[in-house]
């Protein structure tokens, strides 16, 4: 191997090591970030719960306060045009979105994947967001596109839970004697 050779190689390990080195930095002090932003809004969280609650308080209730102080309220319109509100705490507010809905629709499922990827680029991207959920013992997929990334988990997950319902219907249709 020539001396050429031996320094490339040299320096091709060098900044491999480098590479990985700054990746490695870079990884745990996002890590750090996160983990404090996550104890932050948990003690926020905390300390909105902590003000409202009484002896006396029902949990529904001060889930709802907590939830509405968070922005964390649901808001559905069905094709009947009725308006349901409701609000939770959750591990987040997507999983708090997802309580909400579960709550409202009174379909109860368990959230299998959750994916988010981007359908354009820009400013104004969009995002979509696909859940699969499990309901009695099947899986149901549902897809929702916003460029508010919330907003698309909400579609995608209502997606699914009307899925879940038109199942039900064609099951007790099914199951009906003409």
């Amino acid at each position: 191997m020539t001396l050429a050779k031996r320094l490339l190689a040299g320096l091709l390990v060098l900044v491999l090591l480098l590479v990985a080195g700054v990746v490695a930095i870079a990884g745990s002090r996002l890590a750090e970030r996160l983990a404090q932003e996550t104890r932050r809004e948990l003690e926020r969280e905390a300390r909105l719960v902590a003000n409202d609650w009484t002896r006396a308080s029902v949990a529904d209730s001060l889930a709802n306060s907590a939830g509405a102080a968070l922005s964390r309220r649901v808001t559905l319109i069905d094709s009947a045009g009725h308006t349901v509100t409701d609000a939770a705490i959750g591990d987040g507010p997507i999983d708090a979105m997802f309580a909400v809905i579960q709550r409202i629709t009174h379909v109860s499922a368990q959230l299998h994947k959750f994916e988010v990827r981007s359908v354009t680029a820009g400013k104004d991207a969009q995002g979509e967001v696909s859940v699969e959920l499990i309901h009695s013992d099947r899986k149901v997929r549902g897809r929702g596109v916003s460029t508010d990334i919330l907003e698309a988990s909400a579609k995608a997950y209502l997606a699914a839970i009307n899925r879940i319902r038109t199942l039900q219907q064609k099951t007790v249709s099914q199951a009906t004697p003409m």
